[in-house]
């Protein structure tokens, strides 16, 4: 047996640490995805007219969203779903 070598001394565990973190640290920033282009706007007079009138913003179209992918662990295969709102919307309902 080796007495005196400790199998893992504070000076190798810092060592460990800062090349840990200094590997974390150096990992490239990526650039968010940009935002989907902007819905076409209403203008401050259609707005406040619709303000004026309830029930006559315009509904929501239906439509389909494929199935997803099947999730690990659970039985059954996924299905299509309902979905509203446009499809370059950031959630769709």
């Amino acid at each position: 047996m080796c007495y005196g070598v400790a199998p893992m001394t504070p000076r190798s565990a810092g060592f460990a640490l800062l090349v840990t973190f200094m590997l974390a640290c150096s990992e490239s920033k990526k650039e968010p995805d940009p935002p989907p282009p902007p819905v076409a706007e209403l203008s401050n007079q259609e707005l406040i007219a619709i303000e004026g009138t309830p029930g006559s913003t315009p509904p929501l179209t239906d439509a389909t969203e494929p199935p997803s992918a099947p999730f690990p662990g659970l039985e059954g295969a996924p299905g299509p779903s309902p979905a509203y709102g446009p499809v370059n919307a950031p959630v769709r309902v």
